[in-house]
């Protein structure tokens, strides 16, 4: 989420929000400066896009493919394995859509260390994605390519394959679906008229953000994997994902039609609606 938030105030040009009293206190260089008694300008559902430079479309360029192509974002920079796949599991993944998918590209990007507004990707590695490369001919490492070219990469691809990291929100913003490998403790929540598909986990602690006492939150502050993200409970899921790639590949799925989706999913699996609510307009 660092490095979404970084892209975006670069866009916007705008300060982080600093209190408030009847309105917000910030900087909007977009449309004048905003005094202390001015509310913050908002409308329902605003969709934002966000423009990519040209030298980083020719980067993406290169990479594109006459087929199926998904752009692999292995785990963000806050959660190491205990919150991801492993690379056994990735294998497994990417081999099962390769079985269901013909003539299919994944790209597999992060980044090796922290630099300047970015933290290094926790649980799998480039030497890990070039493993995964060497073993399956239709996979490309993608590792270490710059934040812009990254999200080139991932708007060129007709998915992105990631579980809920903050880096992959930036999908919603370059107009790629999202397929969601969903954990604890976060459920998925973006509204930016973009398809999306999140493979729940089976998991009685999902979603855990206000449940302190679950058994994955107490894992996540112990270090340990979480119950969503073992492998099995992942290997488990691998329809669930393969079912949610063909959807986001169908030509001209909606937002609306994912939501439908989603909220047949959440009830398929008797979860507590009121922890969703946010997709029950």
């Amino acid at each position: 989420m660092i490095a979404t938030q970084a892209v975006v105030q670069q866009y916007l040009r705008a300060a982080d929000w600093s209190g408030s009293s009847r309105g917000w206190e910030c900087k909007w260089n977009t449309t004048g400066l905003l005094g202390r008694e001015d509310p913050l300008p908002y409308a329902a559902n605003a969709r934002f896009s966000l423009p990519i430079p040209a030298d980083a479309r020719v980067f993406a360029g290169h990479y594109h493919h006459h087929g199926p192509t998904i752009c692999v974002l292995p785990g963000g920079g806050s959660s190491g394995l205990q919150q991801n796949p492993s690379l056994e599991v990735w294998s497994d993944i990417l081999m099962a859509l390769a079985d269901e998918f013909s003539n299919l590209r994944v790209y597999i990007t992060g980044l090796s260390r922290d630099m300047a507004g970015q933290i290094h990707t926790k649980g799998l590695s480039s030497q890990d994605s070039d493993l995964l490369a060497r073993r399956l001919p239709f996979v490309t490492n993608c590792f270490d390519i710059g934040l812009w070219n990254q999200v080139a990469l991932i708007a060129e691809c007709d998915i992105l394959l990631a579980p809920h990291t903050g880096f992959a929100f930036i999908g919603q913003f370059v107009g790629t679906p999202w397929l969601a490998i969903s954990r604890c403790p976060w459920p998925e929540y973006l509204f930016n008229g973009i398809p999306f598909y999140s493979v729940i986990p089976d998991c009685d602690s999902y979603p855990a953000q206000w449940r302190m006492d679950c058994e994955c939150n107490q894992r996540i502050a112990h270090c340990e994997k979480t119950v969503c993200m073992e492998d099995d409970r992942v290997r488990a899921r691998i329809p669930d994902l393969i079912n949610g790639a063909r959807f986001l590949l169908e030509p001209n799925v909606t937002y609306e039609q994912a939501i439908r989706v989603h909220v047949e999913n959440l009830r398929r699996q008797k979860r507590n609606l009121d922890q969703f609510a946010f997709f029950m307009d």
